[in-house]
């Protein structure tokens, strides 16, 4: 069995910018695709959970960019489970352009969830059959949590409508990073791009809440955000490294 899935997309207009450039939004919905078909693949996606009550959800991601393809050329994502660590199923990404040189990279932490619980369930207790494979990840870094820093500014609301929704009744992860980036302005992104992203997903938000997001400069580059529910919890932070 291939443990190793390797996917091309062919980016589409409502893909790309205002620069013509693929999105980073873009950019976390190709990997959750590759990241879905590998599952069904190796008999622990969707289709198969679902019968268990169970779901995925991500729970942190690391995506570094060193180029961003523009509209129109393809992008090819390949992806593998990369091992667990207590309840943390990890999967690495590695983002190659239509010539085969590699553009990025990415590393994630998933929680394999019980639905009528609503709690993380251990994923080799469920997948005691799987062997997954013994390959390096792709960096040694490994998404930590983020600290909130004492200052930040409040940016905008959002609220949750039909479109944010997925199959899981929440938030879809993607939704989380465009909103993020709603937090810039279009002059602070226009001439820079996203070299660097960490997110990390701590509470669901559900049809009709609301979230503040916040934003703070640690650097000359480097920037917080954060969305809030109104009871005072995280739904996400995110640490973005401009360039």
């Amino acid at each position: 069995m291939n443990l190793i899935r390797r996917e091309v997309f062919k980016i589409k207009t409502y893909e790309t910018d205002f620069n013509n450039a693929v999105k980073v939004s873009s950019i976390f919905n190709y990997m959750q695709e590759a990241a879905s078909n590998n599952a069904q693949e190796l008999h622990f996606g969707y289709d198969e959970l679902v019968k268990n009550n169970l779901y995925w959800v991500l729970s942190r991601a690391l995506l570094v960019m060193k180029e961003y393809p523009k509209f129109s050329d393809e992008i090819v994502i390949e992806t593998w489970p990369s091992g667990i660590e207590k309840f943390f199923a990890f999967r690495d990404f590695k983002i190659f352009n239509s010539q085969n040189k590699l553009i990025g990279y990415a590393i994630t932490m998933w929680l394999l969830m019980d639905a009528n619980r609503k709690k993380p369930v251990k994923p080799d207790e469920y997948f005691k059959d799987i062997k997954f494979p013994e390959l390096a990840h792709v960096t040694k870094e490994v998404p930590k949590k983020i600290v909130e820093p004492e200052l930040k500014e409040y940016i905008t609301k959002k609220k949750v409508l039909y479109s944010d929704i997925d199959v899981n009744q929440h938030v879809n992860n993607v939704k989380y990073i465009e909103y993020a980036f709603d937090g810039f302005e279009l002059e602070r992104i226009r001439y820079s791009k996203a070299r660097r992203v960490q997110i990390n997903f701590l509470n669901e938000t559900k049809y009709n809440e609301e979230l503040s997001i916040y934003r703070s400069k640690l650097s000359e580059n480097i920037f917080y955000l954060d969305g809030v529910k109104s009871d005072g919890e995280f739904a996400f932070q995110m640490i973005v490294e401009l360039g």
